[in-house]
């Protein structure tokens, strides 16, 4: 019987490529204004191919992107322009509101997430979602990212809920399923498009089937 849910917050609960997307757009319509429509689009798609799922560090996206349009601003200086802009365009997935309502009003609710503290938690303020949670978890706030155990251990332990009694429900199989499981959770898989899961956990292509499923385990 399922006594909590966990949830992952980049491409689960918030769409990460879409946020990204719109950054991007903006970097380009600020350092590349001249650029024809058809080298604006080219320049784009080589932005979002650059970050993947974002898993590409900063550190490495940043001069990547510097170099291609051709940014006279220093790195420190579009590390500190990314860290505070891009939480603003934070996108909540759909049927995000309605399902964390309704799984709220029937099990208490966490929220793990990889990331800078200060850029998740104001990814979730923008969100409007965080009196949802009742613990919620940042690995640069803790010192310990996932696929890491440890930090899916600590969540359970600061609901005062026994990992096997609990769902964690992410995106990313290697931190979110693997990791989760390792744990001793169960794991949702949620990814869009739907593709194969692996290591047994059920797969979901929207949060609006999660509430069902989670009922059913």
């Amino acid at each position: 019987m399922v006594k909590a849910v966990v949830f992952d917050l980049d491409d689960t609960l918030i769409d990460w490529r879409a946020a990204h997307e719109r950054y991007c757009r903006q970097m380009l319509s600020d350092y590349a204004p001249n650029l024809a429509d058809a080298q604006r689009e080219d320049a784009l798609l080589w932005l979002m191919r650059l970050a993947g799922d974002g898993n590409v560090p900063l550190s490495s996206w940043i001069p990547a992107a510097r170099e291609r349009l051709g940014i006279a601003k220093p790195y420190e200086e579009l590390l500190h322009e990314r860290t505070r802009v891009f939480p603003e365009y934070t996108l909540p997935r759909p049927d995000m509101r309605e399902v964390l309502g309704e799984l709220s009003a029937r099990y208490p609710l966490g929220l793990i997430t990889n990331g800078e503290g200060r850029v998740q938690r104001r990814k979730i303020a923008v969100a409007g979602i965080e009196s949802f949670f009742s613990s919620i978890w940042v690995s640069g706030e803790v010192g310990i990212a996932k696929p890491d155990k440890r930090i899916f251990i600590l969540c359970m332990a600061a609901m005062g809920i026994r990992p096997q009694d609990a769902v964690y429900v992410g995106d990313n199989i290697r931190n979110d399923v693997r990791g989760a499981l390792a744990a001793g959770m169960r794991a949702v898989h949620f990814k869009v498009p739907a593709y194969e899961s692996c290591d047994g956990a059920p797969k979901i292509a929207s949060l609006g089937e999660l509430p069902a499923l989670i009922k059913s385990m």
